[in-house]
């Protein structure tokens, strides 16, 4: 059972990663074509969208280097398995909250 649960993990991960980036790349193209092309309002919510994926990005980076500095050097600390486990559901939670959020966002400007 464990290892079905680590092979979907990866698989999701993978997943939402891909769509990130695509999602991403759709805002950096919306981001640079002409103003005229796009009503006032696509292009409001695509600045706004564009620069939220900046900040996400940033923080991604962030929790990146962090969570590579805490592979290398975090053995000289004593930290716990079952700490590094709580601190990666709390990480997960938030990121999940985020996300939903994000969701609801959305949807409410439908």
């Amino acid at each position: 059972m464990r290892p079905l649960i680590f092979l979907l993990n990866n698989f999701a991960h993978d997943l939402l990663t891909g769509l990130w980036l695509s999602s991403f790349l759709v805002l950096v193209l919306l981001h640079g074509a002409e103003p005229l092309a796009q009503p006032p309002a696509v292009r409001q919510l695509s600045d706004l969208f564009f620069w939220l994926q900046q900040a996400s990005l940033a923080g991604v980076a962030a929790t990146g280097v962090l969570r590579y500095l805490d592979n290398k050097h975090g053995h000289s600390r004593q930290v716990t398995p079952q700490t590094r486990s709580r601190v990666l559901v709390i990480k997960h939670l938030v990121l999940g909250g985020i996300f939903l959020l994000g969701t609801a966002l959305a949807l409410s400007w439908r």
